[in-house]
């Protein structure tokens, strides 16, 4: 504990603050060159900034464009992440019948309605792999969209579906802001599943490495056994 707490201070701990700084700063300068490509980098990697802490880069920056102006286009490019998640979920519960899979999927997908993406990324994406990559493509086209349409934050709050009260006018009105928002959030989703559902059924490794093949066939027969 005393090494771990110790490289945590002295090294990893100031590494990660300047990465993340580091980030804040190419990102910001991407911002101003153009809010489409900004919005496809942060809705496609937001997912890895957040794993390896990098996120913090970027969120400090928004927080404090509220405080200053009311709103922020920054922190709205990522609100589309999880809808990515949970469009190759979908698909993978819907394809995949293995009670291993839908044990973990199911959940998670309810999950990732609200935000929570952990349980399906680490659960089944990662080890997947393919479908991971797919749900950052789909959320990078949804972060493209928010940054093309200029959708703003108004506040901070909620996760996943809860977001949406984000966009709404501090005066109550349901304007363009807040209907691209929740297209976004429709497309990502659609576009994510309908990928997934057109690429190979997806395999899960199991606990001693060995592959665990996840289609119809080889599922009804286990279900006849039983």
């Amino acid at each position: 504990m005393l090494v771990a707490a110790s490289l945590a201070i002295l090294v990893i701990g100031p590494i990660a603050t300047w990465g993340a700084d580091f980030i804040g700063f190419i990102f910001m300068g991407i911002y101003e060159l153009s809010p489409v490509i900004f919005g496809a980098l942060v809705g496609g990697l937001w997912q890895l900034l957040v794993m390896f802490g990098l996120h913090w880069g970027l969120a400090p920056i928004g927080i404090l464009q509220i405080s200053e102006q009311g709103f922020t286009p920054i922190l709205s490019n990522s609100g589309s992440a999880s809808f990515g998640v949970l469009g190759v979920l979908l698909a993978i519960i819907v394809k995949n019948r293995t009670r291993s899979v839908r044990n973990i999927g199911i959940p998670a997908t309810i999950a990732s309605v609200f935000g929570v993406t952990e349980p399906g990324i680490y659960g089944l994406l990662l080890p997947m792999k393919k479908p991971f990559i797919i749900a950052l493509i789909s959320s990078a086209i949804g972060g493209a969209y928010t940054g093309f349409f200029d959708v703003v934050v108004y506040r901070i709050g909620g996760f996943g579906i809860f977001t949406l009260t984000n966009y709404i006018t501090d005066d109550g009105q349901l304007t363009m802001n807040f209907w691209h928002r929740l297209i976004s959030f429709v497309l990502v989703t659609v576009i994510a599943f309908t990928i997934q559902m057109f690429m190979k059924t997806p395999q899960l490794e199991t606990m001693n490495g060995e592959k665990q093949t996840i289609n119809h066939e080889e599922s009804e027969k286990v279900e006849n056994k039983i």
